[in-house]
Order: structure tokens, then C-alpha cells, then sequence
């Protein structure tokens, strides 16, 4: 009975770890080849996430009217920098 219960916890997690596999190998080569970027810059490149990082993380000056972005973490201690929702739309 302990074991079934052992499995039920396990099982699902042997994804995980096997995907460790391939993504250890990836992390680690592009940190040496690249070792002037950081950790976060080397994780979004392995896991192919699209996103701009120093878009993301300071408040950017719009090239078209020069106009620099709000974020809604200007007046928060949080360090979110999640967009005005008014900015959105």
C-alpha cells in the first residue's frame, strides 16, 4: 500500500526530471558560450520563450512619439512590471 502510494507521488514527476535531461545539457552550453548573459537570458533562449528582456525589465522609451512606458510597478515594492492595464487596450 505504501508503494502504490510512493508511485501515485513519483510517477508524475519522472517528466520533469527527464526533461532536466535535455535541458540541462542546453543551459549549460549556451552559459559558455555566452557568458556575459545571465541566468534568465540563458533560460528564455532554451526554453524558446519570446519576449524582449530589457523590454520587460525597465521602463522603455517608445521610439515612435519618445514617450516613456508607465509601469503599474512604478508605485508598488513588488518589481512586477506588468503594464497599466490602461496601456493595453
Amino acid at each position: 500500500v505504501v508503494l502504490a502510494y510512493l508511485n501515485f507521488i513519483i510517477a508524475p514527476l519522472w517528466g520533469f526530471f527527464l526533461g532536466g535531461v535535455y535541458f540541462v545539457p542546453r543551459y549549460e552550453t549556451y552559459r559558455e558560450k555566452n557568458p556575459s548573459g545571465g541566468r534568465l537570458q540563458a533560460l528564455v533562449h532554451v526554453l524558446n520563450i519570446d519576449i524582449d528582456l530589457l523590454e520587460t525589465t525597465l521602463a522603455s522609451v517608445d521610439d515612435t512619439t519618445g514617450n516613456e512606458t508607465t509601469l503599474a510597478s512604478d508605485d508598488d515594492t513588488t518589481g512586477n512590471q506588468t503594464p497599466l492595464l490602461s496601456e493595453i487596450a
